[in-house]
């Protein structure tokens, strides 16, 4: 078979934010990446639910923390590098946020960079959390 193992789950930019987030949980919160949307959504009709389901189903999302005890999601976090500039990533991004608002999931975007603040980053989990209605 014409596979191989990759180097790593995250990239580059995904690991520098990785483990300043990871802090920022301080163990109160799960960590996991690279999270299907499906998995952390799902549609609320019975009918047309499987058109529904198709229509998030190929999307994922960079970052969620989890209840550690029932791994319910309770907040998305998106890194946004310079692609999300372009039109049609704006479009896919602005999607996901209105699906991920519909059911009831804060979205905190990050601006890609060389280093993260944990206590910043623990400040912005803790607004979002304790704002966002569920």
């Amino acid at each position: 078979m014409p596979y191989k193992s990759a180097s790593g789950l995250l990239s580059k930019g995904e690991r520098a934010f990785w483990y300043p987030f990871y802090r920022a949980a301080k163990g109160k919160y799960r960590v996991f990446c690279k999270v299907r949307l499906a998995d952390i959504v799902i549609p609320e009709k019975v009918w047309g639910r499987q058109r529904l389901f198709k229509r998030i189903g190929h999307f994922h999302v960079d970052f969620v923390l989890c209840e550690p005890r029932t791994t319910a999601p309770l907040l998305v976090v998106e890194l946004d590098d310079r692609s999300h500039l372009r039109l049609g990533r704006k479009g896919r991004d602005q999607f996901k946020d209105k699906v991920l608002a519909a059911a009831g999931l804060p979205v905190y975007r990050v601006k890609c960079q060389s280093a993260y603040d944990v206590a910043e980053i623990a400040e912005n989990i803790e607004r979002l959390m304790t704002t966002t209605p569920k």
